[in-house]
């Protein structure tokens, strides 16, 4: 688990690295994998853009990971049964 600060330098090269976070929908969760060489690369989308029952529209499309969703549909919730669905896809990835 790696926290990215936005008020920080660091954190925000990370959120611009990801150009998959709408800035209007953070908190964000991103599922990488760590590299031999110590870095981080994302996991991409095995199906990008397929319905996700739990996810809703918090889930990202490229990458494996979600984005809170303030629509009254979302109601700005990231859910248990959301972070099980996202750590599901990224363990059959």
């Amino acid at each position: 688990k790696h926290y990215c600060d936005l008020e920080t330098a660091d954190g925000m090269l990370a959120f611009c690295k990801a150009q998959c976070v709408n800035p209007s929908r953070i908190p964000a969760i991103m599922v990488m994998r760590r590299t031999p060489e110590g870095g981080f690369l994302p996991l991409e989308n095995p199906s990008p853009g397929a319905p996700d029952p739990s996810c809703g529209k918090s889930a990202l499309y490229q990458f494996v990971g979600l984005q809170t969703d303030y629509s009254g549909t979302g109601k700005g919730l990231i859910t248990p049964a959301m972070m099980e669905s996202v750590l599901a896809r990224a363990r059959a990835s």
